[in-house]
């Protein structure tokens, strides 16, 4: 197992134990379901010139908790299909994301029953990338950590069903010889997405 992948399962044993004793000790918690669009970003020049980066379906799931409605976490894993575009010469080209993150939001309208809340969120994990091309070249696949941040909002129409807003930005880490043994990466790319959450 590689460094970065132990990094990656240990940020998300981390923001797990985080999840479960703030579900624990408060009752709001929610499971969400998402889609949308990836948006422009950049990527290496090993991993081609992303043919249609700025109109990618993005999905995924998520779960996370907050405690008063203003601190919190949220596990989530997102998955682009086609992230190079249908004019790449990769005949499947995916982005997978696995992140662990920390929420700090603004509860309007309290915890239960008809709300608003604003938020902010920053976190870390494992970005993977997968093209598949034609007999002529052989497959890529590169396991990154990476970053995310961004901001959203939820809103809440009964004490268990609301509607989610978000954009996030994504990063990946490259190896350094310098003092810190990661710096930024080269790819990087935009999400934003609507969902549906689920409140207990």
């Amino acid at each position: 197992m590689t460094q970065s992948m132990q990094r990656m399962l240990i940020t998300i044993g981390f923001t797990l134990l985080g999840l479960s004793a703030a579900t624990e000790a408060f009752a709001d918690t929610w499971i969400i379901a998402y889609a949308g669009k990836m948006g422009e970003g950049s990527t290496v020049n090993e991993l081609l010139e992303p043919a249609d980066n700025d109109s990618n379906t993005t999905y995924g799931l998520g779960i996370g908790s907050m405690i008063n409605g203003i601190f919190g976490g949220e596990f989530d894993v997102g998955h682009a299909p086609n992230v190079f575009g249908i004019d790449s010469l990769g005949s499947v080209s995916r982005v997978t994301t696995v992140q662990g993150s920390l929420l700090l939001g603004i509860p309007i309208g309290g915890e239960t029953g008809l709300g608003f809340r604003p938020y902010a969120v920053t976190g870390i994990g494992m970005v993977r990338r997968h093209i598949e091309f034609n007999d002529f070249f052989d497959d890529i696949s590169t396991t990154d950590f990476g970053y995310n941040v961004g901001v959203g909002v939820m809103g809440f129409i009964t004490n268990v069903i609301g509607i989610r807003g978000e954009f996030r930005h994504f990063r990946n880490f490259q190896k350094s010889d310098s003092l810190f043994p990661l710096d930024e990466g080269t790819f990087s790319f935009s999400r934003g997405t609507v969902g549906v959450v689920f409140r207990f």
